[in-house]
C-alpha cells in the first residue's frame, strides 16, 4: 500500500514534470512559427526618400548648418550646406536660404567665385525668393571685391532696377557712385590742338 501511494506521487511528479516541458515546447514551435511567418513575408515596398527622412531632419541639418555659420564655423557650415543641397535638391522651402547662406559662408572666407555661383542659385532657381535682392547685391559686392568693377556695377543696377523698395537700395546706389568714381578713365588722345586739358 505504501509503494501504490509512492507510485502515484511519482507518477504525479512525472505528469506535472511533462506538462512543463510540454509548455516550454509549446512557447519555442510558437516562437518558430512566427520567425517562420516573418521569412515568408514580402519585403516592405520601396518607400520614397521623403518618406524615410523624418521630416524634422531636412530642419534640423538646415538648423545645424544656419548656427555653425552664425558662429563663425564657415567651413562647417558650407559643408553642412551642401549636405542640404545633395540630400534634398527638390526642397522648395528651404533651399533658396541653403544656397544664399552658403553664399554668406564663401563670402565670409573670401572665396568669391563659389560665393557668386552659390548667390546666383538662389537668383536662377528661386527667382521669387526674398534672398533675391540679397543675392543680386552680394554678387554684385563680390565682383566688386574680386576688382571686376563693370560686373558689379550690372548687378547693382539690376538689383536698383528689379527691387526698387528693398532696403539694400541706398547701399546700392553708394556703392555704385564709388564703383563709377574708381573707374578708370580712357586715355585722352594727344594729338590735335586747342581742347586739350593742361
Amino acid at each position: 500500500e505504501h509503494q501504490l501511494g509512492e507510485r502515484e506521487q511519482q507518477l504525479a511528479r512525472n505528469r506535472d514534470q511533462a506538462s512543463v516541458t510540454e509548455g516550454k515546447f509549446a512557447e519555442i514551435r510558437a516562437r518558430g512559427d512566427a520567425l517562420e511567418q516573418r521569412a515568408k513575408a514580402p519585403p516592405p515596398a520601396e518607400i520614397s526618400a521623403r518618406e524615410r527622412v523624418p521630416p524634422d531632419e531636412r530642419k534640423a541639418l538646415y538648423d545645424y548648418a544656419k548656427k555653425a555659420y552664425d558662429e563663425g564655423q564657415f567651413g562647417l557650415a558650407r559643408e553642412a550646406f551642401d549636405k542640404f543641397v545633395k540630400s534634398y535638391p527638390q526642397d522648395r522651402e528651404l533651399l533658396d536660404n541653403v544656397h544664399y547662406w552658403s553664399g554668406e559662408a564663401h563670402y565670409a572666407e573670401k572665396r568669391y567665385d563659389k560665393a557668386i555661383l552659390a548667390y546666383q542659385k538662389v537668383l536662377a532657381d528661386f527667382p521669387a525668393s526674398e534672398k533675391s535682392a540679397a543675392a543680386l547685391f552680394k554678387i554684385a559686392s563680390a565682383f566688386s571685391a574680386l576688382g571686376y568693377a563693370s560686373d558689379a556695377r550690372v548687378f547693382f543696377d539690376e538689383l536698383l532696377h528689379k527691387f526698387p523698395k528693398s532696403t539694400l537700395v541706398p547701399e546700392a546706389k553708394r556703392r555704385l557712385a564709388d564703383l563709377r568714381v574708381d573707374e578708370p578713365t580712357a586715355p585722352r588722345s594727344t594729338s590735335g590742338s586747342g581742347n586739350q586739358r593742361r
